[in-house]
């Protein structure tokens, strides 16, 4: 299942074809993100290293991770919604079986800055990190 979503998920933005147009697509991937509460938006879940504003909640629910989160930058709060539609309700086993590196594959680090990359990445290490 994992790997399925990974493939839809690529497929849409590979057939992008520049980094503006993939850029646009998390612009477009923030406004579909569920709303993210205020009373979450605590210290203890902000992404460290992150150059905007960035939370994010992970819990374990019946054996599935649960991942809600927002940022104040719309690219960021996109980057965010498209770990969220990737790992969300995923178990531990099958993020830890994960070696697509769709991050690598959709051109990341071409797309953003240094700092924005740094960001980003904090955001995706803070969820395998949760999951040991």
């Amino acid at each position: 299942m994992l790997q399925n979503k990974i493939n839809q998920l690529l497929q849409e933005i590979l057939s992008l074809s520049s980094w503006e147009e993939r850029s646009e697509y998390f612009i477009n991937l923030s406004k579909t993100i569920p709303e993210y509460p205020a009373e979450l938006k605590t210290t203890d879940r902000m992404v460290k290293g992150c150059q905007s504003s960035a939370w994010l909640d992970l819990y374990e629910e019946n054996g599935r991770i649960r991942i809600s989160g927002t940022a104040n930058s719309v690219f960021v709060r996109g980057w965010i919604h498209l770990l969220i539609l990737i790992y969300d309700r995923e178990t531990i086993s099958e993020i830890h079986s994960d070696t697509s590196n769709f991050m690598g594959q959709i051109g990341f680090q071409e797309m953003v800055t240094v700092d924005r990359g740094t960001g980003l990445l904090s955001i995706f290490n803070r969820i395998k990190n949760f999951i040991g």
